[in-house]
């Protein structure tokens, strides 16, 4: 990553590397906002350019599926909130909401 900044610091036109750099935080880093302005700035440098076009469209795809899954999850715990059970925690382990005293768990 550290060669890309660079390269896109000394030429910060260069089509391939805006593609090569926008890749990398999309498909290793999830980073899918910054990854989308530095293929959309290739494309207005170079509209033609066939593999970042392809890249910003799959890149697309992943982020409407990302949102989707987000969405999913969001009702979801409505859901168990309007049912009037408590959400899980994402580990899927419960957690005692009772309080510490001198770092001893108070009995229930």
């Amino acid at each position: 990553e550290e060669v890309l900044k660079r390269a896109l610091k000394a030429a910060p036109r260069d089509v391939s590397v805006l593609h090569n750099y926008g890749c990398l935080l999309w498909e290793g880093r999830r980073e899918f906002r910054r990854a989308e302005e530095l293929l959309e700035r290739a494309l207005r440098i170079d509209p033609s350019h066939l593999a970042t076009n392809a890249a910003l469209q799959d890149l697309r795809a992943d982020i409407a599926r990302a949102s989707s899954h987000a969405d999913a999850q969001a009702a979801a715990l409505l859901a168990e909130l309007e049912n009037g059970l408590s959400p899980k925690p994402a580990s899927g382990k419960s957690r005692s909401r009772r309080k510490k005293k001198n770092g001893v768990q108070e009995a229930p």
